[in-house]
């Protein structure tokens, strides 16, 4: 996980959409596991 920066700390505005769409692949990939696991 990346630690929260200070404000002056200035990031491009699509690194935090970066990050986001990062974990929101990381839990799709998880939960499609979990459910094909779970179907057979």
């Amino acid at each position: 996980m990346i630690p929260k920066r200070s404000k002056s700390d200035d990031r491009p505005w699509w690194w935090s959409m970066l990050w986001i769409c990062n974990m929101l692949v990381s839990c799709a990939r998880l939960a499609y596991q979990i459910i094909r696991d779970w179907h057979h």
